[in-house]
């Protein structure tokens, strides 16, 4: 083999070595995390079939940044989230925006919540409210006029295309108070193709069949893929 050619094949090699790095490091695993414990300002809140406590102001449904309840570790901080269901298959979502994904690359997620909830599985608060997350390739919004969503949850107590089940918000019976539960998807990961800017909205929702006020504190919310 003559040196121009030695030199051509190793050039090549360094290159195609240079571009598999640049790919694995585009396709590298995402790591999220938010814990709340400095703000709650990348997720925004939307909602739809609810309705205010208080005609007047707009608290259908408030998010705010809250140490955990009485009974757990009060100096940990929480999202606070309380919403108000006064019509069948009310839906209220938080949804965050993440940037600097693989463009068009699909990529599978798994979600694992924390949070504080003072409902028994024995109670209707407790179990006909489902938790649910998922991703979408577009901003997740309600429109102001009709008040539809514009992506798929499904019914309260399955997936949609958007969104899937970890569950409900029950505590664990055995314990009086607040108690902390986790939900998750561990075991069916969930897809989402990134748009073509390499962004996907993250979003966590109720979908309720109770017809009334739910309350809970989330503590944690991890997404991986």
């Amino acid at each position: 083999m003559s040196k121009i050619t030695k030199y051509t094949f190793y050039l090549i090699f360094i290159t195609l070595c240079a571009c598999q790095k640049r790919s694995e490091s585009l396709l590298a695993i995402k790591n999220y995390r938010s814990n709340f414990q400095q703000s709650i300002t990348a997720w925004s809140k939307g909602y739809s079939n609810l309705k205010p406590a208080d005609t007047a102001t707009d608290t259908a449904f408030t998010i705010l940044r809250a140490n955990l309840p009485t009974g757990l570790d009060t100096t940990a901080y929480s999202l606070k989230w309380t919403s108000h269901n006064l019509q069948k298959n009310a839906i209220a979502y938080i949804q965050s925006e993440i940037k600097g994904l693989n463009p068009n690359h699909t990529y599978q997620l798994t979600f694992q919540l924390q949070m504080a909830s003072a409902y028994p599985a024995s109670s209707d608060a407790g179990s006909k409210v489902y938790l649910k997350a998922g991703a979408i390739s577009y901003e997740p919004m309600t429109n102001p006029i009709t008040g539809l969503i514009n992506f798929d949850k499904g019914l309260p107590a399955e997936d949609g295309r958007d969104l899937y089940v970890l569950g409900n918000i029950a505590k664990d019976a055995n314990r009086s108070g607040f108690g902390i539960i986790q939900r998750n998807n561990l075991s069916r990961p969930f897809s989402i193709k990134a748009n073509s800017e390499g962004k996907i909205w993250l979003c966590i929702a109720t979908d309720s069949e109770y017809f009334g006020s739910s309350l809970f504190s989330l503590e944690r919310i991890d997404a991986t893929s």
